[in-house]
């Protein structure tokens, strides 16, 4: 039986002890079909972790989880800690870059569950928006990698992304917010840094749910994949970012191996995605330049990742099909002897439509919630 779902206000006020709260849903919701209740609620652990008082009379989550005892229901209970005022933004000062990250709830949290980070590459915390929103029962941390967005300022001297580099700036955001073993959402490029980030740091990770990891090395078109590649890089260089990123698209919509007929194509005009033809003169994107080819260069360590104790998911959209990502992620997941776990949505499934192509963030965030608690 599929579940239902019952959305309706049973507290009004602004407390109610566990017992109510128990005698609200036995009396409303028993033997209406209702069989899931979020319940959202602020409990003294949080107030305490957030204003430094102790307030009498409000419900700890315990006492809450524990009073509720009907075999009927099933209950999440909700933190309501999103608030644009409690989202603290810190940067955290390495040798060769200054990392900006934001942190979302307290830390230690409120009950004791991991740290939620939420990684990209090149997306930036900003592209974690809409699917941090949707956690407000997690401590959530994102971060603008080196080099991207507001940790632009290098002091390397270098342009190009590594693996290598962005796990250990990684490890350092784990150790620097002392609540590690931290669980990941990764995705794209985010999710190679983090399968190289558990090869090297396995303690650092107690889950990694990694989305769409998009690396050449593992599909048995490897080099037809670079050459692919190469075929944005030069569309890039000859046109802009107009030129680079309609070619780009049109790589990721093709469906299954790169084979001749593929490269029989004519150069993708940027008019047929609605782009204007013209040279905007930049040649610094970090997608369609060479600056993140050692992302879809690396060869996962997959002794390593076996061996580490973090439970690791590699995760695909239902709409990706065959798509280069959805047939990397399938790659990974075989060869760590396991099924790539289906998301709702595409590659950007988890974002919303402030960022163009928009996914199904709210069923996103279900699965993985989902995935997150083990289900």
């Amino acid at each position: 039986m599929a579940p239902s779902c019952a959305s309706r206000g049973l507290c009004h006020d602004r407390s109610r002890a566990p017992e109510e709260v128990t005698s609200k849903i036995k009396s409303e919701l028993e033997g209406t079909g209702v069989n899931h209740v979020i319940a959202a609620i602020t409990d003294a652990s949080l107030l305490k972790a957030f204003t430094g008082q102790t307030v009498e009379g409000v419900a700890t989550v315990d006492a809450l989880r524990e009073s509720i005892s009907s075999p009927a229901i099933s209950l999440r209970l909700i933190r309501p800690i999103e608030d644009p005022d409690m989202i603290k933004t810190h940067t955290l000062e390495l040798p060769d870059v200054d990392l900006v990250y934001d942190v979302r709830g307290p830390i230690p949290t409120a009950d004791s569950r991991p740290v939620l980070l939420m990684v990209g590459q090149p997306m930036c915390a900003d592209g974690f928006e809409t699917l941090a929103s949707h956690f407000t029962d997690r401590t959530v941390v994102t971060y603008d990698p080196r080099g991207l967005g507001r940790s632009g300022t290098r002091r390397d001297g270098r342009t190009d992304q590594t693996p290598a580099d962005q796990s250990a700036d990684l490890h350092a955001l784990v150790a620097a917010l002392d609540a590690g073993p931290v669980d990941i959402f990764a995705s794209s490029g985010g999710a190679v840094s983090c399968l190289a980030l558990v090869a090297a740091y396995p303690d650092d990770v107690a889950t990694l749910v990694a989305h769409e990891p998009p690396l050449n090395s593992v599909l048995p078109d490897s080099s037809a994949a670079t050459r692919v590649r190469q075929q944005v890089h030069d569309a890039y260089q000859s046109g802009g970012s107009n030129a680079g990123m309609a070619q780009f698209i049109a790589s990721t919509m093709w469906q299954g191996e790169y084979t001749d007929d593929y490269f029989a194509q004519p150069p993708t005009d940027p008019a047929m995605f609605g782009m204007p033809t013209s040279d905007d003169g930049s040649r610094d994107d970090p997608l369609l330049s060479q600056r993140a080819w050692a992302i879809t260069d690396y060869k996962p360590d997959l002794d390593a990742l076996k061996a580490a104790p973090t439970r690791i998911v590699i995760a695909v959209g239902e709409e990706t099909g065959d798509t280069y990502t959805g047939r990397t992620a399938r790659a990974v997941a075989e060869r760590l002897s396991q099924e790539a776990v289906v998301f709702p949505s595409h590659h950007g499934g988890f974002v919303g439509g402030e960022h163009g192509y928009a996914g199904k963030p709210t069923e996103f965030a279900a699965r993985l919630h989902e995935v997150l608690d083990g289900a």
